[in-house]
């Protein structure tokens, strides 16, 4: 198998595996539906009746009878029995004959009800054999009559021999020969007497006896054959009466799971397309060579829309349903966290940063984030990437001009220092804190713009697996070109499912809640507000 193949099967697998609730309700669906149909399209209720062919009979006759069983010849008969309106063509469309075992024929009638179908099937079988029987009386007197004009033939050769044989003794003198007493009159067809003509009485006589012998042979075959089981007026027999079948294909059963398959296997194939033609990619190695940077850590972070902190969607409703059925858990997401474990994810924080910076001394730093304004999940590792800065670094401010990212910011820092964020550098009142441009780019069918900023120690992507394409990944690589700066590192996002709450162990009850911590800036007017839940 190629690997072409192994990565297609993989991609089937992981889209099974995603949108499985999806594919079970198309199947539901489809199934409703075949279901449905099957009160126009199912053809009702099948009996069977058997019939037995007598006699040595090869495959080909036997196929030959069943396509009798099913003539239009047959259909008329049972047509004008049953009276039901219907012409023999439109029966012989319900009626069929298959070959059982040995030279048992199978005949079978498709009706509304059980009753009416045994009683076409008994009815097709009884006029089947009638038909079968003429055919073969009219085939028995055909041979008959064959057999008589061929015995006729040889008892007018053997008068006309005995004539000639009478003749030629009355002009030699002697005798006239005896005739036959027991001789046919003559036939019409005979040979008469030229063949014969100057022979001799010994030539005529020796060719009476081989006629005569020709005749006696013609009997005994004749006598012998006739008590053969061979062609007969009874070759052909009802077997067994019809016997009911249940629903004739396609039943109401068929159709149904044809239904859901069909459904099922549709939905498949459109997922599979759309998979295809969105392109996403999950593999480093790709989202590397796409950004033209390594990969400095891979974090996991809970989705956003699964969290009572961030924008939700609507979860009532039919869009609800559509979105609860057709997500795409795709195999990059990780299954929610055991109940009483944790993930601390400041540590991946922390060395991703290590790697960003290298060994530079400086205490304070101008970092360059850049994250698709559509992908949540990125947005919110984002958040935590800036809080276990501040950590590292000490104090240290956000500039960026998005509502969603300063939600996430808020989210992150509830319960510990605030961060001030502002729009613009110069809204910053602590010139000497480290500061995170957060840059919110739109991919989403145009091509991505970072504005123009100051000069940073280092440009990081964050972005989610499976999320983008290669092609719009290069395209905010090359937007971050642009603006004149170089991707320094990737830092790779896994979602990860919340835990059900109904699994979630009690929480612990909270300490007193600390003071509030005075914002940094003049409030509103400077536009420097202190992110703080």
């Amino acid at each position: 198998m190629a690997n072409e193949d192994v990565a297609r099967l993989s991609v089937v697998g992981d889209v099974i595996r995603g949108r499985w609730r999806g594919l079970l309700a198309l199947a539901v669906a489809g199934a409703v539906l075949g279901f449905g149909a099957s009160f126009v399209l199912s053809p009702g209720q099948q009996a069977t009746g058997k019939v037995l062919v007598q006699g040595q009979r090869t495959p080909d006759q036997l196929l030959t009878e069943t396509q009798i069983a099913t003539s239009l010849s047959v259909a008329d008969q049972v047509a004008a029995a049953l009276n039901w309106g219907r012409t023999g063509a439109q029966l012989q469309q319900v009626i069929s004959a298959a070959v059982s075992d040995g030279n048992v024929i199978d005949i079978s009638g498709v009706a509304d009800t059980p009753a009416d179908a045994r009683r076409l099937a008994d009815e097709a079988a009884k006029q089947y054999v009638a038909f079968s029987a003429k055919m073969t009386d009219d085939a028995v007197q055909a041979a008959q009559a064959a057999q008589t004009q061929q015995r006729a033939t040889i008892q007018k050769r053997i008068d006309d021999l005995d004539q000639q044989i009478a003749r030629a003794g009355t002009d030699a003198g002697g005798p006239p020969a005896g005739a036959d007493a027991n001789a046919a009159g003559p036939t019409a067809g005979s040979a008469g007497a030229t063949d014969t003509a100057g022979q001799t009485p010994d030539q005529l006589r020796a060719a009476r006896a081989a006629a005569q012998s020709q005749l006696e042979e013609f009997d005994r075959q004749a006598a012998a054959g006739s008590g053969q089981t061979g062609i007969s007026t009874g070759a052909v027999s009802i077997l067994e009466a019809a016997q009911d079948r249940g629903a004739a294909a396609p039943s109401p059963l068929q159709l149904t799971a044809g239904g859901a398959l069909v459904a099922a296997v549709g939905g498949l194939l459109v997922m599979l397309w759309a998979r295809r033609r969105t392109g996403r990619v999950g593999d480093p190695d790709i989202i590397e060579s796409a950004l033209g940077a390594g990969v400095v850590s891979t974090v996991t972070v809970v989705r956003p829309d699964a969290d009572a902190t961030g924008p939700t969607p609507a979860r009532h409703g039919l869009a609800g349903l559509l979105r609860t059925l057709f997500s795409d858990r795709s195999r990059w997401e990780l299954d929610p966290l055991p109940p009483g474990r944790t993930d601390d994810e400041r540590t991946r924080y922390r060395r991703a940063l290590a790697r960003l910076l290298g060994e530079a001394g400086r205490s304070r730093h101008d970092l360059l984030a850049v994250v698709a304004a559509d992908d949540l999940t990125a947005v919110r590792a984002v958040a935590e990437f800036v809080v276990t800065a501040q950590a590292g670094l000490g104090e240290v401010g956000v500039v960026t001009d998005s509502d969603v990212v300063r939600a996430q910011l808020a989210a992150a820092c509830d319960g510990g220092p605030a961060i001030a964020v502002a729009d613009d550098d110069e809204l910053l009142p602590e010139p000497t804190c480290s500061r995170f441009r957060i840059v919110t780019v739109d991919v989403d069918g145009v091509r991505p713009s970072v504005p123009d900023t100051a000069p940073v120690d280092a440009t990081v992507v964050v972005t989610t697996v499976g999320v983008r394409s290669a092609t719009e990944l290069s395209d905010i690589a090359g937007a971050v070109l642009d603006a004149g700066h170089v991707v320094t590192g990737v830092l790779l996002v896994r979602p990860r499912r919340a835990a059900d709450p109904e699994t979630e162990p009690e929480p612990e009850p909270e300490a007193a809640p600390a003071p509030e911590v005075a914002a940094s800036g003049n409030g509103h007017t400077n536009g420097v507000p202190a992110v703080r839940s």
